[in-house]
């Protein structure tokens, strides 16, 4: 953080972490069943707050960011409330959508 002057951390691929399905073939409608059921990896859960409460504690104007499309409920509330700590949740679907349309839309062209 000192050396490179960063002001955060952007947490990759936080869904597969956060579930054993990894969220594949996974449709997340917002039923709270699909966020805190059996697929849940309680270990990568933990880890997660562990992780965000440390960096939280050691640096206190750090940002986390945390890369998910499952959309779960408490991401971004605090750990010392029941949440995972991030500060912000970057939602990839739509993103991934846009790339997706624009590999189909250069395929018809070509």
């Amino acid at each position: 953080m000192e050396e490179y002057h960063f002001d955060g951390f952007r947490f990759d691929g936080v869904t597969s972490m956060m579930y054993t399905h990894h969220g594949i073939g996974t449709g997340f409608s917002g039923g709270y069943h699909e966020y805190f059921g059996p697929g849940v990896d309680e270990e990568g859960v933990i880890y997660l707050m562990l992780a965000n409460e440390m960096l939280h504690d050691v640096y206190p104007e750090i940002i986390t960011i945390a890369e998910d499309v499952s959309g779960m409920p408490a991401l971004c509330l605090p750990v010392k409330i029941g949440g995972v700590g991030f500060d912000y949740r970057l939602a990839m679907a739509l993103p991934d959508m846009v790339c997706l349309v624009c590999v189909l839309l250069l395929m018809c062209v070509f």
